[in-house]
């Protein structure tokens, strides 16, 4: 049988689990700047070009496109949960 002070104990640990804040989150989208042909270091452009990015990537827009294009991290929205 368990003792009331470990009960106690076992309330106030799920208590605190169900109400502790929840983890922020963030929506990120990705714009273009141009060519990765045309820019030799995408992530360091981004980052320079752009004082709201987290960097950048060379990534393929559709399937159907020849060249990669540079694309550069941006925060759209933030939210506190």
């Amino acid at each position: 049988m368990v003792s009331f002070g470990k009960f106690f104990f076992l309330l106030l640990l799920c208590l605190n689990l169900l109400m502790s804040p929840k983890p922020a989150e963030a929506k990120i989208g990705i714009e273009p700047i141009g060519l990765c042909s045309k820019i030799p270091n995408c992530n360091q452009k981004c980052k320079e070009v752009k004082k709201t990015t987290i960097g950048g990537i060379c990534y393929r827009r559709s399937p159907r496109d020849t060249e990669d294009t540079c694309g550069c991290f941006i925060i759209i929205s933030y939210i506190a949960s």
